[in-house]
């Protein structure tokens, strides 16, 4: 993230969540279609976001801020 806004922004690591959702790639080989596969890619994503819920303020502010200055 850095690196694509050119170093204008700071993003500090966070602990990684634990656990780390429920779901994992596993559950994404084993789509029967691309419908199916686009719909379990998309409750991973909700999934990974859930698990890093005390982060999520956090994320939203650095989109905002990055929406506002940079795009």
């Amino acid at each position: 993230m850095s690196r694509a806004t050119g170093g204008a922004f700071e993003f500090p690591w966070f602990a990684m969540a634990t656990p780390l959702g429920t779901l994992t790639v596993r559950d994404m080989l084993d789509a029967s279609d691309a419908a199916e596969h686009k719909t379990r890619v998309r409750r991973w994503a909700e999934d990974l976001w859930a698990a890093y819920a005390e982060h999520q303020d956090l994320v939203r502010r650095w989109c905002d801020r990055l929406e506002a200055e940079v795009l």
